[in-house]
């Protein structure tokens, strides 16, 4: 038997809603979590949670890699589309399942796959336009578009 924290029982004390494993509940809570701020699938992540058996590690991984592949070409095909929107939503829903899935990776028995789900929700989250960081220009000054305005963002 594996040994960390995905093999904890919960303790007779904690509110249980689809695991009586704390690491897989913890997981798929953050997942669903994640939906409210448009980074999930309320819905797919409550099917997911319905086809894992409790403890399978096997199990998860792939069901969360799979729903990360469904969502990643659903992206893929909005984004070929110029449904740009539709596109960054569905890189975020993948990203949250790769990175759901890189939690069961080590409990698979190869711990490559941490490697490979953690590219995919790396690169998903790249293309959602999340990653990208806005950086002052190099000169110092204010980009064009926040010129000529005060702090409370309107015009003077």
């Amino acid at each position: 038997m594996k040994v960390g924290w995905a093999t904890t029982p919960s303790a007779a004390h904690q509110a249980t809603y689809f695991f009586k494993n704390s690491g897989f509940e913890y997981v798929f809570l953050t997942s669903l979590g994640r939906a409210y701020h448009q980074a999930g699938d309320v819905g797919k992540v409550l099917y997911i949670a319905r086809q894992v058996p409790d403890g399978d590690f096997q199990s998860a991984y792939n069901a969360l890699i799979a729903a990360g592949h469904e969502a990643r070409a659903l992206a893929e095909e909005s984004a070929n589309g110029k449904h740009v929107e539709s596109a960054r939503q569905a890189y975020l829903w993948a990203q949250n399942f790769y990175d759901a899935a890189t939690y069961f990776a080590d409990g698979t028995g190869d711990p490559a796959r941490i490697r490979t789900a953690w590219q995919w929700m790396d690169d998903c989250w790249l293309k959602s336009g999340r990653g990208r960081e806005r950086r002052s220009p190099p000169t110092g000054r204010a980009p064009r578009r926040a010129r000529g305005r005060n702090r409370a963002g309107t015009c003077r």
